[in-house]
């Protein structure tokens, strides 16, 4: 898409770059045209991705991920796209992660009450159930919330996504007028970049058993011996075999 050859026309130094564009035809039987309508970069974009590259230098055999937001994202999860974490969202939003955090405690603290208070031993047995059953089924469900709040990114579970491509949520810090940090707002991005050993296509996913609790970048030609480290915030990524 347009992100990407733009960082492609930014990594080669390029000033501008191309996109396609249709001019219908004047009547039927008549073809349209098609053509490249060059997008010339400016100063700021230039001197943005000149800093990016001098804080974050690429490592050695190591490959840099392209953003894609597309607009064809899923559709559940479109609707979080860009929404700012400040005011009743953000409490909105944090209230996923609280509700279940007491029914933990209270899942804890149920034996120690039953204890105290055995009149209400089977009362206390009976949320102890339910509670378990509802925290499995929610984290089943909203565990990545958690991931997204804990570790700034979370891809999209199956059910949310329905798609065969990974789509991951950031948890992005955003600054104000001044450069101060003023709050988080959320992100649905696909991540992508070029092997460095066969130039296929690599892809953000999860980690597996062999990678346990990370995101990685897989080679879409070899996705068991081409993997690479995922970094969101430098957008990095080194061999990890």
């Amino acid at each position: 898409d347009d992100v990407r050859v733009k960082d492609v026309a930014l990594d080669n130094s390029l000033s501008c770059y191309g996109v396609p564009a249709k001019k219908l035809g004047g009547g039927k039987g008549t073809r349209n045209e098609y053509y490249l309508e060059p997008v010339f970069l400016t100063e700021d974009e230039t001197v943005a991705f000149s800093e990016a590259q001098t804080a974050y230098p690429l490592p050695e055999m190591g490959i840099r991920y392209h953003e894609q937001k597309k607009k064809s994202g899923p559709l559940i999860a479109r609707f979080l796209d860009g929404v700012d974490m400040k005011g009743w969202r953000l409490w909105l939003f944090l209230s996923v992660v609280i509700i279940p955090l007491l029914v933990f405690s209270g899942l804890m603290l149920s034996p120690a009450l039953s204890l105290f208070l055995p009149k209400l031993k089977g009362a206390l047995a009976g949320f102890m159930v339910v509670g378990a059953i509802f925290l499995g089924v929610f984290f089943a469900l909203f565990g990545f919330i958690f991931r997204l709040v804990d570790k700034r990114v979370a891809m999209l579970p199956d059910w949310v996504s329905l798609s065969p491509e990974y789509w991951l949520l950031e948890y992005r810090p955003t600054k104000n007028d001044v450069g101060e940090y003023s709050h988080r707002k959320i992100a649905l991005v696909h991540y992508i970049a070029d092997c460095k050993v066969c130039s296929g296509e690599v892809t953000v996913g999860k980690g597996g058993w062999h990678f346990p609790g990370r995101l990685v970048g897989r080679c879409n030609e070899n996705p068991v011996e081409h993997v690479y480290t995922f970094d969101h915030v430098t957008r990095l990524g080194k061999p990890l075999r």
